[in-house]
């Protein structure tokens, strides 16, 4: 199982006006409870009234990926990328590349995690599950990729129950790959890798999606 429990769902209490952050809470209330057609309805019209506020993207991704629609949750993280200041972006970054590490999609999973790493040096989360992805990408023949179990859900409360993560190898572990040769594999794979479109995605109402 690749690094941490998905990003925590995001409830916004000030910075707008009151009705977007009822809507967004709502839209937790409806995810918690399993109802994902709910926390979407109720996370577009948070969209709507408030359309710059990037959270209300990343807990529709979060919807998404919990209703089993990998590539519309990469749409909505799209947006709030668009969105996001310095500080979040590598937070959507990290769950892009779990996004695209399930799905087997390796070099744009390891675009995603080194831009997550960029913004964040610190995230061994992040570093790990690159760390994971270049050697499936370098080891292992694409028609024999094996993924890891299913991201676990990302939604994260005071009463939820977090998964415990699999544990990072030990430093001492011989098979364990210096950030020396994580970005040396780096290097060498993104000669032939497409680059993260990070910021070109179509508007939502260009992609069809009614936000």
């Amino acid at each position: 199982m690749i690094g941490r429990k998905w990003a925590a769902v995001f409830f916004i209490t000030a910075g707008c006006s009151a009705l977007p952050p009822e809507q967004n809470q709502q839209g937790n209330d409806a995810l918690l409870n399993g109802d994902y057609a709910a926390a979407l309805d109720s996370y577009r019209a948070a969209q709507v009234a408030a359309p710059d506020q990037a959270e209300y993207y990343i807990n529709a991704a979060n919807a998404y990926v919990a209703d089993n629609q990998p590539e519309q949750a990469i749409a909505a993280l799209t947006q709030a990328l668009l969105r996001a200041d310095e500080t979040l972006k590598p937070h959507i970054f990290y769950n892009l590349g779990n996004i695209y590490f399930q799905q087997s999609r390796l070099p744009e999973a390891i675009q995603a995690y080194r831009q997550a790493l960029l913004g964040n040096p610190q995230d061994e989360d992040a570093r790990h599950n690159l760390e994971l992805a270049l050697r499936q990408l370098t080891l292992t023949p694409p028609a024999d990729v094996s993924l890891p179990s299913p991201i676990p859900s990302m939604i994260a409360t005071e009463t939820s129950t977090t998964p415990t993560p699999e544990p990072t190898d030990s430093p001492n572990n011989a098979e364990e790959m210096s950030q020396e040769e994580a970005e040396s594999l780096l290097d060498a794979a993104q000669r032939n890798q497409p680059v993260l479109p990070a910021t070109t995605s179509a508007a939502p109402g260009e992609t069809g999606q009614d936000w």
